[in-house]
């Protein structure tokens, strides 16, 4: 093979990786996060009814977030009632709108309707954040997508910064 046909073979499949990192991350909001960080209890051989977060290593954040800090967020994925949702991030969710946001929810790992008045409780609250900004809109969805799920992250970040003491 020529230097030149091979030159051009590897700016082709150069193309087309960027193009589809692209696509998938930048259109489609699909973007591979590594959880790295995080150790969950289910993890650690322990069987619990709930998930507890331990924060080991503060080194990812949510693309739309406005935070400063270096907090990992909560959740990763997008959720959504009656989609294949992912029973762990699921489970985040739940803890979260319980624990943190004082909301009635149950924390089972699957997406019901209780959880879904949980998240349009939240979207509620921060309405002008989560709906009216970016999307235009004013009533809750029960979505959580990225402009939800990135107050969620920072909210969670707020709370661990309210719970963590710094040792000098």
């Amino acid at each position: 093979m020529s230097q030149k046909s091979l030159l051009v073979l590897i700016l082709f499949v150069l193309w087309g990786y960027i193009s589809w990192q692209w696509y998938t991350c930048g259109i489609k909001g699909m973007c591979i996060v590594h959880e790295r960080g995080h150790m969950h209890a289910k993890e650690q051989g322990k069987h619990a009814d709930s998930v507890h977060i331990f924060v080991v290593d503060n080194t990812q954040a949510s693309p739309l977030t406005t935070r400063t800090t270096n907090c990992p967020g909560l959740l990763h994925d997008y959720l959504k009632m009656g989609h294949n949702n992912n029973t762990h991030e699921v489970q985040k969710l739940q803890t979260f709108l319980r624990d943190v946001e004082g909301i009635d929810v149950s924390t089972t790992g699957i997406f019901d309707p209780a959880t879904e008045k949980g998240v349009m409780q939240f979207q509620a609250q921060y309405a002008k954040e989560v709906l009216s900004q970016r999307w235009g809109i004013s009533t809750p969805t029960g979505f959580v997508y990225k402009t939800t799920q990135a107050k969620i992250n920072d909210r969670f970040c707020e709370y661990l910064q309210s719970k963590t003491k710094v040792v000098q």
